[in-house]
């Protein structure tokens, strides 16, 4: 085929070889910003969240109480024979790594043992051992004569996932008569945004990277405003991975605890870092969650009308510190003790 010598010529075409060339230079300048942001979090922004092995305190409580733990699915849990002092605060464990009493691990013949499940509120957070809400319980239900044990199995910054994992490796063998959820509204919170699961977090590969750590705490923060409106508490009970571990925890205790009798109590804590007033924004939260308990056969105490007679003030440990005082865990003490001795004997292993 012949060709036209009066056809202008066509564009000139660019090489395999250029085109290589930019895309590598494209290539190179990616790299070398993502390098820039890595090493500017590093050095100016560091993103706390998601961070492996960081003590957000930066006082070094966490690991003085704390170890990592054996039990599969946990990062760290109470060290046992502690006896230490916490901002002024005396806090003993036993032999088992629990804030309680020693124990055997064989039940007494006609003791009735109550496994208490918790976090930082149920272990007592800021008031002495005599002062938490299952030993005020323990000493009510003894009035006539020592029937009961009351073990607080709680460990700060528990979610309810790590509280049935915790129980069912380390409270199953005591052989409890009745186990007590202390439900606190930030149970369902899955992700390492607490301060002691940072520190005994065991990190993915991307945690390493300050970068991708603070693209994962934006995408976070969209699902707070997604799914709770910029509502935390909210969120926690609208996400669905969320939600779904502490349905799933409570499915987990049900299998263990329905064959063997053994009742299960669901004793909802309230919000105390919000102001005090008639409208408390998360009574609707609460019945999710007795709904929840009631769901899988458990019975719910609702503490908020226990609590909603008091000002915040008397509450709390301080004003800047909404665990509960000495005098909130009293009036926890007395309503489920109330609530066991109104349902007895049916709270208890038949």
């Amino acid at each position: 085929m012949s060709t036209n010598p009066t056809e202008p010529p066509g564009p000139p075409r660019r090489s395999s070889g250029a085109k290589t060339h930019k895309v590598l230079l494209a290539l190179a300048a990616l790299l070398l910003g993502l390098a820039a942001g890595e090493g500017f979090l590093r050095a100016v922004h560091r993103p706390l969240d998601w961070e492996p092995g960081y003590d957000v305190l930066g006082r070094g409580w966490s690991r003085g109480l704390h170890q990592r733990s054996s039990v599969p699915g946990l990062d760290y849990e109470l060290k046992p024979n502690l006896d230490a002092t916490v901002f002024g605060v005396e806090v003993r464990t036993n032999r088992l790594g629990m804030r309680s009493p020693e124990i055997t691990i064989e039940k007494p013949d006609g003791v009735r043992r109550i496994a208490a499940l918790g976090d930082s509120v149920t272990f007592g957070w800021g008031v002495r051992q005599d002062q938490t809400w299952p030993r005020v319980l323990e000493r009510r239900l003894n009035a006539d004569g020592p029937r009961f044990q009351v073990i607080d199995m709680a460990v700060s910054g528990y979610n309810s996932r790590d509280e049935a994992t915790l129980f069912l490796a380390r409270g199953a063998p005591l052989n409890p008569d009745l186990i007590v959820i202390g439900y606190v509204l930030n149970d369902p919170d899955i992700y390492p945004t607490q301060p002691l699961r940072l520190a005994y977090l065991r990190p993915a590969w991307w945690q390493h990277s300050s970068l991708l750590r603070l693209a994962r705490k934006l995408l976070w923060k969209y699902d707070i405003w997604k799914y709770g409106g910029g509502d935390y508490v909210r969120y926690l009970h609208r996400d669905p991975a969320c939600r779904g571990s502490v349905i799933d925890s409570f499915r987990e205790l049900a299998q263990w605890a329905g064959p063997r009798g053994v009742p299960v109590a669901v004793m909802i804590f309230p919000e105390l870092s919000v102001s005090d007033g008639p409208a408390y924004p998360y009574a609707d939260v609460h019945e999710q969650v007795a709904h929840a308990a009631r769901a899988d056969g458990f019975a719910a105490l609702d503490l908020y009308p226990v609590f909603a007679a008091h000002p915040r003030a008397v509450l709390t440990i301080s004003a800047d510190d909404p665990h509960p005082s000495a005098f909130a865990h009293e009036l926890t003490g007395r309503a489920l003790e109330s609530f066991i001795r109104g349902h007895e004997p049916g709270l208890f292993r038949k």
